[in-house]
């Protein structure tokens, strides 16, 4: 299952298994600060879908 930040993983309920783009601080024991923090794939996915939104867009206009 993957998520926009960090999630339990739904089979073993760890959190060592990541997904998402934002980092989450915990541990599989509930340690951690909780803190999110934007992982480097945060930018590359934001600047996807603002690149792909343009893109959409002058498809749309074109018509």
């Amino acid at each position: 299952m993957w998520g926009i930040i960090d999630i339990v993983s739904a089979g073993s309920c760890e959190m060592e298994k990541r997904y998402g783009v934002i980092y989450v601080d915990a541990d599989n024991c509930g340690n951690g600060t909780y803190r999110r923090i934007k992982k480097d794939s945060f930018e590359w996915y934001k600047n996807f879908v603002k690149h792909e939104k343009t893109r959409k867009g002058e498809e749309e206009y074109d018509r």
